[in-house]
């Protein structure tokens, strides 16, 4: 399907609209928007105001300004709102996140921009064009997209909205952010590309329930919604993309091969995680380590990514902490097998000689809950 694309970068005076509409019939005439079926609309502003050169006639711009500007604007943060071109939504009133999957944006200015009505009475069945979906959005969501760059909007040639009365995005999300928190609690997630079933005959009173036991927190997923019709229940499916963003350490410079950590070489940044192929380190785990490979300023540190010494190893008296109701005890025992710091144990106590089993917690500690 031919999309059209429009650039915006947010800017809340007409004035900067009037500059940055003149930027891209400049850019047109110029040959740089080169394919005559993409709509372009640049909105300047967001910090990079520079972009917008005002009402420059063509024959005026040099051509160090043009590899200026196609610079700067190289620079900008790309984000993208990909307007479907079919929706389906539960009220006459239309979201941004029923209207459009987003992507690329910060995941608590994106929460709030998915909130933002784009249509306030859509009829039961309308079709609107590309420039009408267009101009809604530039009426709609200019302030929301002010401090996140510039952004890339698709629009289809048309798009198409059915009410279906029953079911909403905001409980369907509700329900699996709730899953997706008790999985982790210290994470946030955001979801996108929903994509929820049409389901002819469901009122607002229609019972229903998403299957959540298999789903997992990160990636994409496909769940079942379980519908209780007037005829008796029926199976839909829901689907879409979950990013988890977590604190975890990052490196704060280029750190070296072989080269031993220190605090001073990394940060606790929020970052999204959902692709990591290898659980995050600690900074207990770093401690007094050195790295298996050459990691590049603001890199997640995995713990594939350290060398590891054993914090204690089999056969060596090491001192066991049993944690008791309100005391712990510590006593000596022998480790069965090596141990990095949270490593799961076997220990044989010197005094019993029973085994028992605790978390490595630091170089010859085990502590047994």
């Amino acid at each position: 399907m031919l999309y059209g694309m429009t650039q915006f970068c947010a800017k809340k005076t007409a004035k900067t609209f009037s500059n940055c509409f003149s930027l891209c019939n400049c850019l047109g005439n110029l040959g740089l928007l080169f394919n005559p079926f993409l709509l372009f609309i640049m909105m300047c502003g967001c910090g990079v105001e520079s972009i917008c050169f005002g009402n420059i006639p063509p024959a005026t711009m040099t051509s160090s300004m043009i590899d200026e500007m196609t610079g700067r604007m190289a620079r900008v943060t790309q984000a993208e709102i990909r307007v479907k071109p079919m929706v389906y939504v539960s009220s006459n009133q239309v979201l941004l996140g029923d209207l459009a999957d987003l992507h690329g944006f910060d995941p608590s200015v994106q929460k709030e921009m998915i909130k933002v009505v784009v249509l306030e009475n859509a009829s039961v069945n309308m079709t609107l064009s590309e420039m009408q979906i267009t101009e809604k959005l530039r009426q709609k969501i200019t302030n929301g997209l002010s401090s996140n760059g510039s952004v890339l909007v698709k629009v289809p040639k048309t798009v198409r909205i059915e009410i279906n009365y029953g079911i909403s995005r905001a409980s369907v999300e509700a329900a699996l952010l709730e899953k997706f928190q008790t999985g982790c609690g210290d994470c946030s997630f955001l979801i996108e590309d929903l994509r929820l079933p049409r389901i002819t005959g469901m009122k607002d009173s229609t019972p229903w329930e998403l299957n959540l036991a298999n789903t997992s927190n990160a990636g994409a997923f496909t769940v079942p919604l379980f519908v209780h019709l007037p005829h008796g229940p029926e199976t839909y499916w829901v689907t879409g993309v979950v990013k988890m963003f977590k604190n975890v350490l990052v490196t704060k410079k280029v750190i070296n091969i072989d080269a031993k950590l220190t605090a001073s070489d990394f940060v606790s940044k929020q970052v999204d995680v959902t692709y990591l192929k290898d659980t995050p380190a600690t900074e207990q785990e770093l401690a007094g380590q050195s790295l298996r490979r050459t990691l590049g300023a603001g890199q997640v540190i995995l713990r594939n990514d350290i060398r590891r010494n054993y914090a204690l190893t089999r056969g060596q008296v090491t001192k066991v902490i049993l944690a008791g109701n309100g005391y712990d005890l510590a006593i000596q025992a022998i480790a069965e097998q090596n141990g990095y710091v949270g490593d799961v144990i076997r220990l044989k106590n010197l005094e019993s000689q029973r085994m028992i089993t605790g978390v490595v917690t630091e170089k010859g500690v085990v502590r047994v809950e």
